[in-house]
């Protein structure tokens, strides 16, 4: 009697759930208000919502007067009306609510579990813990349902890795926490350095980018300078506040950065309440400080050529766009373009900002996203391309082979042998380049798989008599399907191995060397050399030309011209074969002379 009766209860119970289950919103038609009907359209809860949503586990999240709230099936407010945005989590039992800017957790029964606190809406895993985000500087950590920080928020990103987590650090290093959270550092990859750092505060943030604010200026771009006229100067080495030479090597640069300014030294600027400087450090190649070279300046004027910096000793510096300058004791420049910076001690003159720029200062959203971007593009174009040990030994060797054909044995000497085209023309072979007049920019971009972030940043790339840097052309070797493309190999996308017949296909990373062979950045990744001769590679997807020779040796009236019934030879005679439709390096040109057929 006892089973039946347990039996009977248990029935009802679940007829109960299903009735429950049964609610759906409903607007009325007079009140023009949301409530929520039963299977008999009738009202259970009455209608006085301005919006209201299914239910879920016996909650719904229901709108008044354009805020959020969330209810029970008996109507009874479980979350208050009053936030901005709420996410139910049935399968973890959490409501996350937004009463403002920031992100709260409580429990099903709208106990708080914890208060708002992060920028984003914890996202909680099978676990029971979530990662989360930091609304200062956006980085991610990882907290337990009571809120106690397992994983601090100093990451760019966070993904699970078996029991413990894989973590994406600021200077794009990767970090791994095992299941009992010990942290072990996997490095940060090379070129990287810690990244300029605001503390939070936007003023600074707003600065970066502007006049060299936060970014690496390296021994060749910076300089003592004394004017001899107004648009003259004599550079010599750089000479710190204390009056002797900076000393440079290992990878060491300044840094110029936005800092408070509590005694008004000369040239400081208002924003706000608050005083600024202009400060220089030294940094390590990782950007540790090694010494403050000038602890209070400001800037004075402006150039074609970069900016002028008085630094702390009122000795001026300047500190030039291109990282190549002249690399000798002394030498004297024409300034273009020069003008004196107007300083009446506000911010916006002594930074030269904009006033666009400015408005910013008042607007969150773009000040959070701007407080980011300072994380990932310092190290911007440095991360998914650099190079690595790669497992595949027989793919390597057959790169490795493969990189002694003309197409890619000299790409050591890419030094100024570089430069965007705009467009190709041609008729019958005769085929003229137009390059572009301005300075070679190119766009560093990583996706970071798994992490859910990506860096992108354009830049100016200088190649100059004082640096011996070198673009080079990199295979990266990938297994490919031989059957599928034997009939047609030109269908394969990327660069088909014709010379070997192995069952690799490459594809074509341009990274920027120093002259000992160290990578700098990654330029970009393409998948074939779309035209090869003696002079020049042409890459389309980079729209660039690769030079053996100066650029500059090779253009005429802003354009190289290449003639294919002259004395070279080719597979392909129609333009659009030749310039777009080959594949990798289909095009294997050849030169007929005295000493015989290369």
């Amino acid at each position: 009697m006892k089973k039946i009766f347990i039996a009977i209860a248990a029935l009802s119970l679940v007829f109960q759930v299903s009735q429950a289950q049964d609610l759906k919103p409903h607007k009325d038609k007079v009140t023009k208000k949301y409530g929520y009907i039963d299977k008999n359209k009738n009202f259970v809860i009455a209608p006085k919502f301005d919006d209201a949503h299914k239910f879920k586990d016996g909650r719904a999240i229901v709108e008044l007067n354009k805020l959020e709230g969330v209810i029970d099936e008996g109507g009874n407010i479980v979350v208050p009306i009053s936030n901005t945005d709420i996410e139910l989590d049935k399968k973890r039992g959490v409501i996350c609510y937004k009463p403002s800017l920031l992100w709260g957790v409580c429990d099903w029964n709208g106990d708080r579990l914890i208060e708002p606190t992060y920028y984003s809406a914890p996202d909680f895993m099978s676990n029971g813990e979530a990662i989360v985000t930091d609304p200062a500087m956006k980085l991610k950590g990882v907290i337990t349902k009571t809120g106690q920080e397992v994983v601090p928020c100093q990451f760019l990103g966070i993904k699970r890795n078996g029991n413990g987590y894989r973590c994406l650090s600021v200077m794009m290093g990767e970090v791994d926490y095992d299941a009992n959270l010990t942290e072990r550092s996997l490095g940060a990859p090379l070129g990287a350095v810690q990244p300029y750092w605001t503390g939070g505060d936007d003023a600074i943030a707003i600065a970066y980018g502007h006049l060299g604010i936060g970014e690496r200026r390296y021994r060749n771009s910076i300089r003592s300078a004394s004017f001899r006229s107004t648009y003259r100067v004599n550079c010599t080495d750089l000479i710190a506040a204390d009056g002797n030479p900076v000393e440079w090597g290992n990878g060491r640069f300044v840094r110029l950065f936005l800092d408070y300014d509590d005694e008004g030294h000369q040239g400081s600027m208002q924003f706000d309440g608050n005083r600024y400087t202009v400060k220089a450090e030294l940094c390590d190649k990782y950007g540790e400080r090694v010494a403050l070279v000038s602890q209070w300046g400001s800037f004075t004027g402006i150039c074609n050529e970069g900016f002028i910096y008085r630094a702390e000793d009122t000795r001026d510096w300047i500190i030039l766009a291109d990282i190549n300058a002249i690399d000798t004791e002394a030498y004297a420049i024409n300034l273009g373009g020069y003008r004196e910076l107007r300083r009446d001690g506000s911010l916006q003159s002594g930074l030269n900002l904009s006033s666009h720029e400015m408005a910013k200062l008042s607007n969150w959203k773009s000040m959070r996203a701007l407080q980011e971007d300072i994380l990932l593009q310092e190290n911007a174009g440095l991360g998914s391309y650099q190079p690595m040990d790669i497992r595949d030994v027989r793919g390597m060797s057959v790169a490795e082979k493969f990189s002694r054909k003309s197409a890619f044995l000299n790409s050591r000497y890419y030094i100024e042998n570089v430069a965007l085209y705009r467009n190709i023309t041609g008729v019958d072979g005769h085929y003229d380049i137009r390059l572009e007049n301005e300075p070679l920019s190119i766009t560093f971009e990583d996706n970071y798989t798994g992490y859910g972030v990506r860096t992108k940043k354009t830049e100016t790339i200088f190649f100059g008599q004082a640096n011996d840097r070198y673009i080079k052309i990199n295979l990266i070797p990938e297994k490919i399907n031989r059957s599928k493309y034997i009939s047609d190999p030109y269908k394969y996308e990327g660069i088909w191995d014709d010379r070997y017949n192995s069952d690799y296909g490459f594809r074509l990373v341009l990274t920027l060397n120093e002259a000992d062979g160290t990578y700098v950045r990654t330029l970009g990744e393409a998948r074939r050399i779309t035209f090869a001769c003696y002079e020049f590679l042409v890459i389309d997807e980079l729209h660039l030309v690769l030079s053996h020779m100066p650029i500059t040796n090779l253009v005429r009236n802003g354009k190289i011209h290449y003639d294919l019934n002259g004395p070279y030879r080719n597979t392909f005679s129609n333009y659009e074969k030749v310039f777009y439709g080959s594949k990798g390096a289909a095009v294997t040109p050849y030169r007929s002379n005295a000493s015989g057929r290369h």
